[in-house]
């Protein structure tokens, strides 16, 4: 079984040999940098539109806060049916399904805290500058109550033949 040390050893070798540990490597930059993505979430942001992981690998970067991107951001149409049916979701036109949104919630002590809006908030509000200062426009959830919810601008970022066309043939839109 491998022990802290042991995991550990690769680094220290590291930094003798003069070499800086990847931020994978410690979890944890040396200058400003507190969070990363875990794997989960990483695995999740690289499914959707290029424009989003640019918004919130810059927004990882800068948060104080831990934080996860949730499961729900990447839908298949049958999700997106059940969401509707439990009413979690008002609509068959999910952002979701065209990989053009992102659910993201802030942690507390590894878990989400529902009823605690301001952390909600306080991620929201760096998010929107992270895609200010990149120029990328988005829609984000707090809007309409759904506060882990990030989305690209329609306007800018139309919807996609290919699901459009599925769920017309599912008769789930007309």
């Amino acid at each position: 079984m491998q022990t802290l040390y042991d995991l550990w050893k690769p680094l220290d070798a590291k930094e003798k040999a003069g070499e800086e540990p990847t931020i994978e490597e410690i979890g944890v930059n040396n200058t400003s940098q507190q969070f990363f993505w875990g794997k989960r979430s990483k695995e999740l942001l690289s499914q959707v539109h290029e424009d989003l992981q640019a918004v919130f690998n810059l927004f990882i970067t800068r948060t104080k806060q831990d934080c996860t991107i949730m499961p729900s951001t990447i839908r298949t149409i049958e999700d997106q049916i059940q969401f509707v049916k439990k009413g979690t979701s008002k609509t068959f036109k999910s952002r979701h399904l065209f990989k053009m949104a992102v659910d993201s919630c802030p942690l507390k002590n590894g878990k989400i805290d529902w009823h605690d809006l301001k952390p909600f908030n306080e991620m929201n509000d760096l998010i929107q500058e992270c895609a200010d200062e990149l120029g990328i426009k988005i829609r984000q959830g707090r809007t309409f109550h759904d506060h882990p919810h990030n989305e690209l601008l329609k306007s800018v970022y139309p919807d996609t033949d290919d699901v459009l066309n599925e769920l017309r043939r599912r008769g789930l839109i007309k």
